[in-house]
């Protein structure tokens, strides 16, 4: 009978390492396989306990008084018959999708033309009533238009503009530098306002400077009193920085006055309260690149007085532009400029240039001066009349095609409807919305809540303004940029 070999002690060793490592795996894979169980366990109870709460906030919603704040899942008040019908779980709700649109009305692309039956400016980007004009033609004496281009004189002092330099009685001014970014001079303007003058300067900003004042141009307003400029506008008198050179224009009077710069993209302001303490508002809005045509030098007439002052604008300058500009700004009855209208669709004749002055023994009416040129050279005289607008005779309507461009998308949600430009005048206005083509209109309560449709399953979008008018005939709608922010639910098939 053989022996058995007895291991030697070097194989001993090393198979008992061997065990020893083999019993540390097996517990430690035992751990690992224990927590995932562990994690399992915990990841089930925790959904079922989620699944409870779903549950239960399913049947409160459902329970909930339609008058009632609703407080689970979306927070807001619920009138009768706002609340959506497909309220079937906060799942739903949590699948919208925000959305928005924004119609600036440069063209009526996204509007129901067929439907729609108020005016479009399409200068000024903006639904307002036609104006009401009235021109009489009267003879040509001399060259009407040599005054709008005279010197600014009070009493015997005059200041006169030669290119770039500012002259009195002769003499050369030295202008108000004020920035060390600021380089050489590229225009300026003078125009008496009351008893002082006031002068626009345009300087470039230096080329290391352009990228930290974001722009190439500086505007500067002052007011100058034959001796010394005063800024009316902090940062020693700069108004602005702009990417576009352009001209000042000022008009109106020392307690009420309009700055106006005419680039390419304008830009204006309303200076009032006189030249020792002054207010000033941004206007600027009202000076897009459609109504400056290319870049203007302004003239500006003010007529009227307190909530029936209007403004009138105009280019002074022969430039080969598209055409001339006849601008009206109106307050609305209102202590602020609301808005604005193109006077000059409402001309006889096609004008290659014109200018305005107030006419003489008419100074509180709403009647123009208007010295106009052909594009043949021949000149004519005009007596311009400001009617106010045409009132329309019943309600007229705004209404927009399908908004609505996401495919396969209910839109049950409105969030906000608005026009960022708006005045209504003293006319009244119903804005609605409807999210199928034969679907009912439902009538905007608040524009800056919106509203849930009845039907939460329409795939459209249409929004509709009815303007009824009032009765003063200087009175306007104005409605400039449309937003609309609304919720889509995204469809499975």
């Amino acid at each position: 009978m053989r022996k058995k070999r007895a291991l030697s002690p070097r194989v001993t060793h090393v198979l008992t390492g061997i065990g020893i490592s083999l019993t540390s795996f097996l517990l430690v894979l035992g751990v690992f396989l224990a927590a995932i169980t562990i994690v399992k366990l915990i990841r089930a109870y925790i959904e079922s306990r989620f699944d409870a709460v779903i549950e239960t906030a399913q049947h409160a919603t459902n329970s909930i008084p339609l008058n009632e704040e609703l407080s689970v899942g979306v927070q807001g008040i619920f009138e009768e018959g706002d609340m959506p019908e497909r309220l079937e779980s906060l799942e739903g709700i949590s699948d919208l999708t925000f959305a928005s649109f924004s119609d600036l009305f440069s063209s009526d692309a996204a509007l129901d033309k067929k439907n729609t039956t108020m005016h479009r400016d399409s200068d000024a980007t903006a639904f307002l009533f036609r104006p009401n004009t009235e021109w009489n033609e009267r003879q040509v004496v001399g060259d009407e238009s040599s005054s709008i281009h005279s010197q600014s004189c009070i009493q015997s002092v005059c200041l006169e503009t030669k290119g770039t330099v500012l002259v009195k009685d002769g003499g050369i001014i030295s202008l108000p530098q004020f920035s060390e970014s600021d380089g050489s001079v590229y225009s300026v303007s003078a125009d008496v306002i009351g008893d002082v003058w006031v002068v626009g300067i345009v300087r470039a900003v230096l080329p290391d400077a352009v990228a930290q004042e974001r722009g190439r141009y500086a505007g500067y307003v002052y007011y100058y009193d034959g001796k010394q400029f005063t800024p009316i506008f902090e940062n020693g008198g700069r108004a602005f920085v702009s990417e576009f050179l352009g001209t000042w224009g000022f008009g109106g009077i020392s307690e009420d006055f309009l700055a106006v710069y005419g680039g390419y993209e304008g830009k204006g302001f309303r200076i009032r309260g006189g030249s020792s303490k002054f207010r000033i508002s941004d206007l600027s809005w009202l000076f897009g690149v459609r109504i400056m045509q290319g870049g203007i030098t302004p003239g500006i007439i003010r007529v009227g007085s307190g909530v029936a002052t209007t403004w009138y604008m105009f280019n002074k300058e022969r430039a080969s532009r598209p055409r001339p500009i006849f601008l009206k700004l109106f307050q609305n009855g209102t202590e602020e400029i609301v808005g604005e209208a193109d006077l000059l669709g409402t001309a006889p004749q096609q004008f290659s240039y014109l200018t305005l002055t107030k006419e003489v023994g008419l100074p509180n009416s709403y009647s123009l001066a208007v010295y106009a040129e052909l594009k043949g050279g021949n000149s004519s005289s005009w007596l311009f009349h400001d009617k106010g607008f045409q009132i329309p005779s019943g309600p007229v309507i705004i209404q927009s095609n399908n908004l609505n461009n996401y495919e396969n998308a209910e839109v049950p949600h409105i969030l906000r409807i608005d026009f960022r430009e708006f005045s209504a005048g003293d006319a009244s206005i119903a804005l609605e919305v409807k999210n199928t083509t034969d679907g009912e209109w439902e009538l905007i309560k608040d524009r800056s809540e919106g509203l849930w449709f009845k039907n939460s399953h329409g795939t459209e979008l249409y929004w509709k303004a009815t303007i009824t008018p009032g009765n003063n005939p200087y009175h306007t709608p104005f409605l400039g940029i449309l937003d609309l922010d609304y919720e889509v639910k995204r469809l499975n098939y």
